[in-house]
C-alpha cells in the first residue's frame, strides 16, 4: 500500500493535466499492479531462507588451547564461575578470568560463592573465596589441601562448606571438617557420593545398592533390588530424604529415611545425564538418543524435548542443568549443541558450537548458564542476547602459572605425584553449522499455508 500511495501523490504532481480527468483508471491501474508487485515480495521474503529465532550468541567465550576442562560449577548469584582444567580457573559473570590457580580436575563452589573444594589425581583441595581481593592479592586463597591413598572418584560439600565428602576410585570414602580433619573413614567402594545441604545425610552409590554414611562414613547399606548395577549419575535433595539415579534407560527415586524405592520411570534411552531442583520437584535426564526429559517429584512425566530428531550418531545429551525453581532447563550435547528451555519444555534459545560439550552449570534463578567443551568456556544469558562477544583464546601447552604468584600462608604449589589422564571417546566429528532447528518440522512448513493464500489471491487478481 505504501508503494501505491507514492505512485499517486507522484502522478498528482507531475503527470500532464489532460491525464488528471483519467486519475481514478491510472490510480486503479497502478494499485492493482503495486498491489500483486508487494505480493510477490512478500512471498519472495517468506520463502527466502531464515535464521531461526531460537538462535543465540554467548555473552562470553573463553578458550585455552591444550588445557583439557574436566568440570564447571557456579555460584547461586552467578557472580563466580570456576572451571576444572588441571588448574582452576575463576572468571566474574561478565567473563574476566580473576585468576588461574593449582589445582583441579573436579571442582565445586558453596552456594553463595564464598568456598570452592578441588580434587586433583589424589589431593583434596578447599579454596577461600575473596570477593574483594586487595591489588597484589588472589581471589582465591587456599586454605588446606590433602594427599589421598587413591585417585578421587568424586566430592561434594555443604552448603557452608563446613563438611567435605569423598570417594575414591580404588575403594574408600571419608568425611573432612572445614579444617582438613579426617572426621571419618572407611574403605567402603563409593561410586558417586553426595551430601545433603546442611549434612543431614550422605549417600553413596555402589553395586547393587545405596550407603547412608554416619558421621564415622561407616556405610548403612539398602536392600537388594533397590540398585541395579552401578548407576553413572545421582543427585540427592537439599534436604537429603531423597536421592534420584539413573538405570539404564530408567531414572530410580528412594525416600532414605527407610531406604525404599519410591518410584521407577523411563527416560526414553539410556539416562547420560541427570539434574535435580533442590526440593526435588524437578529432575531433569538427558538420555544417549538426545532427548530431554522432566520428571516431576512423583516420576510423571512433565514435558520431553527430541534435540535429535534424526536419530544421529554420537548426539547423546551429555549434560543438563536446572535453575533452583525449575523453571528454567539447560542441557548439552556431544555434537555441540547448548539449549535453554522453559517451564513447558519450549525452547528459549540454542546454540551449535563446533565443540564436544561436556559440562553445564546455571544459576540459581536460570539467568546465566555456562558449558564447557573440550578446552573452551560458553556463557549465556537466558533474558537477553547481546552482539556476539569477542572470544578470548590462550595458546597453552602446559598450566599457566597463577596470575597473582605464589599465594601466602599455608599455600603450596607444589604438584601432586601423579595426574589422572581422562580419554575422551569422540564417536562423531560436531556438525558445523549455526542454527539448530527446535523440532522435526521444515522451517518453511509453518508458513506453507499463508503462502498458498498469497498465491490464490496473486491468481485471482491476475484474472481480473
Amino acid at each position: 500500500m505504501f508503494f501505491s500511495i507514492t505512485i499517486y501523490f507522484y502522478l498528482k504532481m507531475r503527470v500532464p493535466e489532460t491525464l488528471k480527468k483519467h486519475e481514478s483508471r491510472v490510480i486503479s491501474m497502478f494499485s492493482e499492479k503495486s498491489f500483486l508487485l508487494t505480493i510477490s515480495l512478500i512471498l519472495v521474503f517468506i520463502l527466502s531462507p531464515v535464521p531461526s529465532a531460537h538462535a543465540a550468541e554467548p555473552l562470553w567465550t573463553y578458550s585455552s588451547t591444550g588445557d583439557e576442562i574436566d568440570g564447571v560449577t557456579i555460584s547461586s548469584d552467578g557472580s563466580a564461575i570456576a572451571v576444572a582444567a588441571g588448574k582452576i580457573w575463576l572468571f566474574s559473570k561478565n567473563g574476566t578470568l580473576l585468576v588461574k590457580e593449582p589445582y583441579g580436575d573436579k571442582v565445586i563452589l558453596t552456594p553463595d560463592g564464598s568456598y570452592l573444594i578441588s580434587s586433583y589425581s589424589d589431593s583434596l583441595y578447599k579454596f577461600k573465596r575473596i570477593k574483594t581481593p586487595a591489588e597484589s592479592e588472589s581471589p582465591l586463597q587456599k586454605m588446606w589441601d590433602r594427599s589421598l591413598s587413591g585417585t578421587v572418584r568424586s566430592i561434594d560439600v555443604t552448603d557452608d562448606g563446613k563438611t567435605i565428602v569423598v570417594a575414591l576410585e580404588q575403594g574408600g570414602t571419608y568425611i573432612y571438617d572445614s579444617n582438613g580433619k579426617m572426621v571419618g573413614g572407611s574403605k567402603s567402594y563409593t561410586a558417586i557420593i553426595r551430601i545433603s545441604s546442611r549434612g543431614e545425610q550422605i549417600v553413596g552409590v555402589s553395586q547393587g545398592f545405596l550407603c547412608l554414611f554416619r558421621r564415622n562414613a561407616v556405610c548403612s547399606k539398602s536392600e537388594e533390588g533397590i540398585v541395579r548395577g552401578i548407576p553413572d549419575f545421582m543427585e540427592i535433595t537439599g534436604s537429603g530424604n531423597i536421592t534420584v539415579f539413573s538405570d539404564g534407560p530408567r531414572v530410580r527415586s528412594v525416600y532414605l529415611e527407610n531406604k525404599t524405592l519410591r518410584w521407577v520411570q523411563s527416560a526414553g534411552g539410556d539416562v547420560t545425564a541427570l539434574a535435580m531442583t533442590p526440593s526435588g520437584s524437578g529432575i531433569l535426564a538427558g538420555t544417549s538418543n538426545g532427548n530431554i526429559s522432566l520428571l516431576d517429584q512423583y516420576g510423571n512425566l512433565s514435558w520431553s524435548y527430541a534435540s535429535n530428531p534424526g536419530n544421529k550418531q554420537g548426539s547423546e545429551i551429555t549434560c543438563t542443568a536446572l535453575s533452583k525453581e525449575g523453571t528454567v532447563a539447560a542441557a548439552g550435547s556431544n555434537d555441540g549443541k547448548i539449549f535453554a528451555l522453559n517451564s513447558t519444555g519450549e525452547v528459549i534459545w540454542s546454540n551449535q558450537t563446533k565443540d564436544h560439550i561436556h559440562h553445564i552449570a546455571m544459576s540459581a534463578d536460570g539467568s546465566l548458564i555456562v558449558a564447557t567443551g573440550d578446552n573452551t568456556v560458553y556463557a549465556f544469558s537466558t533474558s537477553r542476547q547481546p552482539a556476539p562477544a569477542v572470544r578470548t583464546t590462550v595458546q597453552s601447552t602446559t598450566p599457566a602459572p597463577s596470575l597473582y604468584g605464589i599465594p601466602q600462608g599455608n599455600s603450596s604449589t607444589q604438584k601432586p605425584a601423579t595426574l589422572k589422564t581422562t580419554v575422551r571417546e569422540i564417536t562423531a566429528v560436531p556438525t558445523e553449522y549455526s542454527v539448530i532447528k527446535t523440532s522435526t518440522q521444515s522451517p518453511l512448513s509453518g508458513v506453507s499455508a499463508m503462502a498458498g493464500v498469497l498465491v490464490a489471491i496473486f491468481v485471482a487478481l491476475r484474472k481480473r
